[in-house]
């Protein structure tokens, strides 16, 4: 019972809540608020009490905003200078939508009398504000375009964009798009260039020029390894490597003593040899420390090539260089094994996982530099990412 009641107080009390909040919108003037608040509370039941005074609020708060939204159209009209087709158009799409909102409710009762809304018929002028609005954002699209720059190709697009999205189709501005699109991008080709006494595959440089695998393409701007006829290639970024270091193949052997205690478990015996057991039969056994040893020879095979290159930013337009960019790395093969002439209860774990390795072939030049490419395309991507061209 108790709980009873605390759910009908705590229900009227968020009654009188949402009716405070409707009254609150009312009197600041934000009608379309109270409009959609008091559609919530409607829409839990249109014969409830509390109901009707949403009811009434709700008739009140659409007549004010649709005699604001009329009014205010009038006064965007009145100024044939301003550019107001789209304050026009939204305003008369903001009132349209907020008459199909109320619509699905009627008919509503006040007293048991039919509240009346007096919806204006606007579809016609609404139709109207729309054309005008489509035909003022093609002319805008239109005039950036013709603009003939790289910023205005792009203002086109976005305003072509907002066309395409409330007209469809409309003449042919999805030419104009595609058009804008292609002229406003940035198109760069990059290009690597072997300045060193090192030979470096061609299936490495392609892989390594693989922009594909960058993600680096966005909507202005597009990377190509390889030009494609008709692109206007305004930039072009070269990867330059300046020098490629392979140290010598190195085997290093080292030796090392180790001694352990380790705890081990006997089985009692006595004098004659025989296993000494308890009143049970079970044999008796001791525990003791004893010291184990031998001696760990570990190998290691090691190899490194270094890398230095550059990233040069050149405007194809002009020849110059905007931008240059270290770009070093590194890659190391490694290999450790061993061998143990001793008690393996010395060993740690580590060091007997050490035994299972084996001696392999030193990796070829050509190998090392393929291993390389993955941290010399990290690294570009880095550079790429963090220096844009807009």
């Amino acid at each position: 019972m108790k709980k009873l009641f605390l759910l009908i107080l705590l229900t009227i009390m968020v009654s009188c809540n949402s009716t405070k909040r409707v009254k609150k919108a009312m009197l600041s003037g934000e009608y379309d608020k109270a409009i959609n608040l008091a559609i919530k509370q409607i829409q839990k039941g249109k014969d409830n009490k509390k109901t009707a005074e949403q009811i009434v609020i709700l008739e009140q708060a659409f007549k004010k905003y649709q005699d604001d939204k009329l009014k205010n159209i009038k006064l965007l009209q009145k100024d044939p200078t301003a550019q107001v087709e789209k304050k026009v158009y939204e305003n008369y799409l903001d009132l349209y939508r907020t008459q199909r909102s109320i619509k699905p409710f009627l008919p509503l009762y006040k007293n048991d009398k039919k509240v009346k809304f007096k919806f204006k018929d606007i579809s016609s002028e609404l139709i109207l504000a729309k054309k005008k609005y489509a035909e003022y954002l093609y002319k805008q699209g239109q005039s950036y375009m013709q603009k003939g720059e790289k910023q205005s190709y792009r203002t086109a697009f976005d305003i072509l964009n907002q066309l395409n999205q409330i007209a469809p189709d409309y003449k042919n501005t999805n030419q104009l798009l595609d058009e804008a699109s292609f002229l406003g991008k940035n198109f760069v080709f990059v290009k690597a260039y072997n300045d060193t006494d090192v030979s470096i595959p061609e299936s490495l440089e392609s892989d390594i020029l693989d922009f594909n695998t960058y993600g680096l393409d966005d909507q202005w701007t597009v990377y190509h390894a390889n030009k494609k006829d008709g692109n206007p290639y305004q930039f072009q970024i070269n990867l330059i490597f300046e020098n490629i270091l392979f140290s010598p193949e190195r085997i290093i052997e080292r030796e090392k003593s180790i001694e352990k205690t380790v705890k081990i478990t006997e089985i009692q015996t006595n004098r004659n040899g025989e296993i000494k057991t308890d009143s049970l039969g079970n044999e008796l056994t001791i525990e003791k420390n004893i010291k184990a040893s031998g001696l760990l020879t570990t190998v290691s095979q090691n190899k490194t090539v270094s890398i230095a290159a550059q990233v040069d930013y050149i405007n194809m337009n002009t020849g110059q260089k905007i931008n240059d960019f270290k770009l070093d790395s590194q890659f190391v093969f490694e290999n450790t094994f061993a061998s143990f002439n001793g008690d393996e209860r010395a060993l740690s774990e580590e060091q007997k996982l050490l035994l299972n390795n084996k001696a392999v072939p030193f990796p070829s030049h050509e190998q090392m530099l393929f291993d390389a490419s993955e941290d010399v395309k990290i690294k570009l991507k880095s550079i790429l990412k963090r220096h844009p061209i807009r």
